[in-house]
């Protein structure tokens, strides 16, 4: 149960499949933090993704809240980020 006066994160952004190249790495990580996974991670319906984030929407309880994303990715200079944005996103 989620309280109103709760603090809370919301990531908005686009989510797309790993490219092939990264998902032995991927999935080396995700065993090594999540063992028991050993027994499905191999399934066809299993898939690795990465969110490229486009805005964060903060609330920090009842009348605080505020989207910084957007003001961070302005002030900055975006190719600071450790992932590459693929060129189809705008922020």
């Amino acid at each position: 149960m989620i309280r109103s006066g709760a603090s809370r994160v919301t990531l908005v952004g686009n989510v797309l499949p790993l490219p092939e190249s990264e998902v032995a790495e991927a999935r080396k990580l995700y065993l090594a933090r999540h063992a028991n996974s050993r027994y499905w991670v191999d399934f066809e319906d299993f898939s690795f993704y990465r969110m490229y984030i486009v805005d964060v929407y903060y609330v920090g309880g009842f009348g605080v809240m505020a989207g910084f994303l957007r003001l961070i990715m302005t002030a900055a200079n975006p190719t600071h980020l450790l992932i590459p944005w693929p060129k189809s996103f705008s922020t």
